[in-house]
């Protein structure tokens, strides 16, 4: 997750219109989430650009939205509260994994290039995870855009396939769109 200060919900609220041009959430959704009763870990949720739609989906399952910002966290469970979604409940994990019942999905939306430790994080997201249960990751491509992370920081989809294996998860699909990102759909082995 960005580090403390990283970034401002409200910022991420004002372009949210400009991100669903490129990243629509909604169309992404049934990628990983099978069923409208299933568990969700948002794992750095930011301001509630994907936990909002997904808590919409899952008309009958739970969304945990967790960030190491306890601004994103307030931004996001304060956006559900106003839209009448009572399947969502933030979490502030400053780096950590809390304990939280079996998920079905966890959700790494263009998260993975800003954690501090990634393997360590996938480990312990690993048992969070129910035996059928799917880690999906956005990422963006190592590719100079006018947008997005440093080039530096980003991750190409074959080097982000061998951390998730030497972790313990097994790639199901590897998604190369929409432009500039890349989503991997993985789970547990």
């Amino acid at each position: 997750m960005p580090p403390h200060g990283g970034f401002d919900p409200e910022r991420l609220l004002a372009a949210e219109a400009a991100r669903r041009q490129h990243l629509p959430p909604e169309s992404l959704l049934p990628d990983f989430l099978y069923r409208r009763d299933e568990t969700l870990i948002d794992y750095g949720c930011g301001a509630g650009f994907f936990t909002i739609p997904a808590a919409r989906y899952l008309t009958g399952g739970r969304v945990w939205a967790l960030d190491r910002d306890p601004r994103m966290v307030a931004a996001t469970t304060e956006r559900a509260r106003r839209e009448g979604l009572p399947n969502v409940a933030g979490l502030v994990a400053d780096g950590d994994v809390p304990a939280l019942p079996p998920a079905d999905a966890v959700l790494m939306a263009n998260v993975f290039h800003d954690l501090d430790d990634p393997d360590a994080v996938l480990r312990r997201l690993h048992p969070l995870l129910q035996p059928h249960g799917r880690l999906y990751l956005v990422e963006w491509l190592p590719v100079p855009t006018e947008m997005g992370p440093p080039l530096a920081i980003r991750i190409g989809p074959e080097a982000l396939a061998a951390r998730l294996e030497a972790a313990g998860f097994e790639v199901r699909r590897l998604f190369r769109d929409p432009y500039p990102f890349y989503r991997v759909l993985a789970g547990p082995v």
